[in-house]
């Protein structure tokens, strides 16, 4: 079986810097005192995943891009 890839790209991150790529399964809000909470059902994780998203650890550049 031959894997299934995609690549995703984008500018704007500092030269050398670490990124991190992530699969967003869900949004979350910040409350009264800034502070965000997320609950994730492992069992649903990659059925929900929908974008990858790059995130720069410095730069804090964050480029997404919807899964085909």
């Amino acid at each position: 079986m031959n894997p299934r890839l995609v690549e995703i790209a984008g500018n704007g991150f500092i030269q050398g810097e670490d990124v991190l790529v992530a699969i967003p399964v869900s949004t979350a809000e910040g409350d009264d005192s800034g502070v965000a909470r997320a609950v994730v059902d492992l069992d649903q994780l990659m059925r929900q995943a929908r974008e990858v998203a790059l995130i720069g650890y410095v730069s804090g550049r964050i480029v997404t891009e919807r899964l085909p």
